[in-house]
């Protein structure tokens, strides 16, 4: 509905009123162009009322308004909370970075401790062999050393 207002010797039509948007960022707008186009009209009616309804529909919008903008958190707040989440992030990545690092370095450790373990394993082994190596030799240097005292004992005793 339009409302006129007699100025002079013509109408002023007052500003339509429709349903007001949701968000803030189109109310705010919409409610200031409404506002200005009301004070343009109340400026030209000199001293005549305004209607009931309209200050109504005014004062509720702005109302409205309002509790939006309370309902709106504090920008330097999401800038704080923004803030902390990038510094943990960074700290979560640098642990996440050290810990993958230090699992690469245990990694190429255990892999260094397993080809020595390898090594060692075969140096094992090949002492293990030395030894029945050296005790077999030992055995018939041995088995040599009886013979030959026996032999020395049966030329003495002959």
């Amino acid at each position: 509905m339009i409302w006129r207002m007699a100025v002079a010797d013509h109408n002023t039509p007052w500003p339509q009123v429709a349903a007001w948007p949701n968000d803030l960022r189109e109310h705010a707008p919409y409610l200031s162009d409404y506002l200005r186009k009301a004070l343009v009209c109340i400026e030209s009616a000199d001293d005549q009322p305004v209607p009931k309804p309209l200050v109504k529909k005014m004062i509720a919008a702005m109302s409205v308004l309002l509790a939006k903008h309370q309902n709106t958190p504090d920008v330097s707040a999401v800038m704080q909370a923004i803030t902390t989440i990038q510094h943990d992030l960074k700290t979560t990545a640098d642990a996440v970075q050290f810990t993958a690092t230090r699992v690469q370095e245990s990694a190429i450790t255990k892999q260094q401790v397993a080809e020595i373990s390898q090594e060692t394993n075969q140096v094992v082994k090949e002492a293990a062999e030395t030894r029945r190596t050296t005790t077999e030799l030992l055995q018939e240097t041995n088995d040599i050393s009886k013979e030959i005292n026996k032999a020395a004992k049966t030329k003495t005793t002959s």
